[in-house]
């Protein structure tokens, strides 16, 4: 059924006549109040209604353009234990542009806005820096149109609410929801179910093979609650989804009829306390166990929900996962039959191709890392905070930097392969500009982090910003940058083993014709010869570290 254009102009209007019919339908039809009879408390919920149907509005269109129009977006998905996100009615009136609609709309009815702003409880969802700093990051996600969806708790009560009883303060229960929250809609059918404890207990299938299952002593239910979070002036409107814990089931009829009356109601007592307060005391034992609780349904539901988004199916992953175990027992299987290990000769029939091209793997990572270390090291002193000379030119190198270190090195091999040919040359290039974004930052990190009197010393002489690098930072950093070199180096030989797969040159290339012409032995064969090599070049940095740089760094 579509509605008929003056309906859904009063549902999703943002005009003062529109705002004002909105509000008196919500007063009379979602609360059943004539106005004549309705508290400043009843308006405030009106006008609450009114400001989610336009936000919820953009909501769905927003969900409806990235199912229908950009079907390969990428959606972010946010985990915190609280979001503090402070009263909604002001700051849904302010991105949606329409406060003065809302103020005109408002006074035209006998009322003040500013009356039914003070009528909003906030919402008791977070405390501090870190629920704050949630909140910020969904409006500017929002604000920014970048599809997000946040995932946190419902709380019941909030931390507390302060009041002063004979000259003393007094901590009261923070009943934020006493009388309910218009800004939340709630999806009784997003459920999502987390077990706790128990015991685990072996069985036979019914094709005879061993299996565990867990026993969960307890599983609590998680119900969806859903809020809008609006952007600035913009269309993009994000989902903050918060999950309140309920039993799986919250009456034992049969306790109950046997005159156990606590018992009958004992498991929604129990499981509802995980979503009951913010900031439960975890001094005790019990409390520190309803912590416990309370991330791990946060963590769960939140990780079945995008499980369900990334089309994970456990159901595929367990009846395919014999596959997995399967290309195992035939990489390990020569062409006889026999395991690998019993004939090595048979097994690593190409050792010398295969260590010359490992030799050339390693070739690529050092030569690679070399470039990488020397462009980081030219870089490094512009991009970090303390030490550039010019705040543009940090913008302008750090920018660089996340560019040369957020493409997979792998992305750069298959571009120089393009552009070069095949061989070494492409490999070298992309492990060098990786090495280059991902050193620069942290050998920036390590000069943020370097004693500045120094420098200040060396300034006072009238030396300039290169000498004051040259005597007063570096000598401190050297150490840091050369141990990070040495692990960059480690990582990249791993990097290298896997560009050959694009025809970047190294060992790579040969095990990827492996991989194709079913040469199952030579898989194996050449993945132990990369792992040993690999074994070896970890040790021995760690070593040389160690050797050089004490045993700090070496750890």
């Amino acid at each position: 059924m579509v509605m008929s254009s003056s309906t859904r102009s009063m549902r999703t209007g943002l005009s003062v006549s529109e705002i004002r019919l909105a509000m008196i339908d919500h007063l009379r039809l979602s609360q059943g109040r004539l106005p004549k009879y309705a508290t400043t408390h009843d308006w405030y919920k009106a006008l609450a209604y009114v400001v989610r149907d336009r936000v919820l509005d953009r909501c769905l269109a927003t969900v409806d353009l990235l199912s229908d129009t950009y079907t390969t977006a990428k959606l972010v998905a946010y985990l915190s234990a609280e979001y503090l996100i402070g009263p909604q009615l002001g700051n849904n009136l302010i991105n949606l542009g329409i406060w003065d609609e809302a103020e005109e709309a408002v006074a035209g009815l006998g009322r003040q806005l500013h009356n039914l702003l003070d009528e909003e409880e906030e919402p008791g969802l977070g405390n501090g820096g870190l629920g704050r700093l949630a909140a910020c990051y969904m409006d500017s996600l929002s604000s920014l149109q970048v599809p997000a969806v946040g995932y946190g708790i419902r709380y019941e009560f909030g931390i507390f609410d302060q009041a002063i009883v004979d000259g003393w303060q007094s901590e009261r229960t923070d009943k934020w929801l006493q009388f309910g929250n218009p800004w939340e809609v709630v999806r009784s059918d997003v459920i999502c179910q987390v077990p706790f404890g128990g015991h685990t207990e072996r069985y036979r299938d019914g094709e005879g093979r061993d299996r565990i299952r867990w026993r969960p002593a307890q599983v609590v239910k998680g119900i969806a609650h859903d809020t809008v979070v609006a952007g600035y002036r913009v269309p993009t409107t994000n989902l903050l989804r918060l999950w309140k814990a309920e039993a799986i089931e919250s009456f034992d009829f049969n306790a109950f009829n046997a005159g156990d009356y606590f018992g009958a109601v004992e498991q929604k007592i129990a499981s509802e306390t995980i979503s009951k307060v913010l900031y439960p005391n975890d001094e005790p034992a019990i409390g520190k166990r309803l912590r416990l609780a309370l991330a791990a349904v946060a963590f769960l539901a939140a990780l079945v929900v995008a499980a369900f988004g990334a089309e994970v199916n456990l159901r595929t992953l367990f009846t395919y996962f014999g596959n997995f175990i399967s290309y195992f027992d035939r990489i390990l299987t020569l062409e006889d039959g026999t395991r690998v290990w019993s004939n090595p000769a048979e097994w690593f029939w190409g050792w010398r191709k295969w260590l010359w091209m490992l030799a050339e793997t390693i070739l690529i990572s050092y030569v690679g890392t070399m470039i990488g270390a020397v462009l980081a090291f030219a870089l490094n002193f512009f991009a970090a905070q303390n030490t550039s000379p010019a705040p543009w030119l940090r913008f302008v190198i750090r920018r660089l930097l996340e560019f040369a270190r957020t493409v997979p090195g792998i992305v750069f091999a298959l571009i120089f392969v393009i552009a070069f040919g095949l061989g070494p040359m492409a490999g070298v290039l992309a492990i060098a500009i990786h090495s280059t974004g991902a050193l620069g930052k942290l050998f920036s990190e390590i000069v943020e982090n370097a004693d500045m009197k120094p420098v200040e010393g060396v300034r006072s002489t009238g030396a300039s910003w290169l000498s004051c690098m040259r005597f007063a930072v570096l000598p401190q950093v050297t150490a840091g940058y050369a141990s990070y070199a040495l692990l960059r180096f480690e990582i990249n030989v791993r990097e290298a083993s896997v560009m050959g797969f694009v025809g970047a040159g190294g060992i790579g290339q040969e095990l990827v014709v492996a991989i194709r012409k079913f040469y199952y032995s030579d898989v194996s064969a050449i993945l132990v010869t990369i792992i040993v090599t690999v074994f070896i070049i970890d040790i021995g940095t760690g070593w040389l570290r160690g050797r050089l740089f004490g045993k700090d760094v070496r750890a």
